[in-house]
């Protein structure tokens, strides 16, 4: 009855001293923001705004990224479909040059409008547009011809 007991303690001890110790990213690095892509996947659309590249490398989706403060030039990506239609699937591409300061954390947001997007960066607390309004048309292309090349990512931070 002893070892079961110690047994569980241990079992106990162990789960609550791992879970404490996961990577949650919360907390800001110092010197450094966080850069939140725009997700809706609710009704009859599905649409994903996020970070087309980082550090020269293409990125599929990903919920966003902790980067040092300062000035970049970003590619986005936007992806409009139909829930359930792939072939419905539209896209736009977004270059915002911007400077981002530390401690703070921000978001890619959208508005559609008809068969265009108009894309902006904005603090997550504040609200405030840190960016210009990017308004672009949404295109139908085939999937493969929507993906960043690492050779084009070269050219955005």
């Amino acid at each position: 009855m002893k070892r079961i007991n110690s047994l569980f303690a241990f079992v106990f001890i162990l789960l609550a001293t791992a879970c404490s110790s996961l990577p949650i990213e919360n907390d800001l690095k110092t010197g450094h923001f966080r850069l939140e892509n725009f997700e809706l996947n609710k009704g009859k659309t599905n649409e994903l705004v996020y970070l087309a590249c980082f550090e020269n490398r293409p990125l599929d989706w990903i919920s966003g990224k902790q980067m040092p403060a300062g000035q970049y030039n970003l590619l986005v990506k936007a992806k409009v479909q139909a829930a359930k239609q792939l072939s419905s699937t539209r896209y736009a591409f977004v270059n915002f040059n911007v400077n981002l300061d530390s401690d703070k954390r921000y978001k890619i947001n959208r508005k559609l409008e008809e068969d265009s997007i108009v894309i902006w960066i904005e603090d997550m607390n504040t609200k405030e547009i840190v960016s210009e309004y990017q308004r672009y048309d949404l295109n139908r292309t085939k999937a493969f011809e929507s993906n960043i090349s690492r050779k084009q990512c070269e050219m955005f931070s």
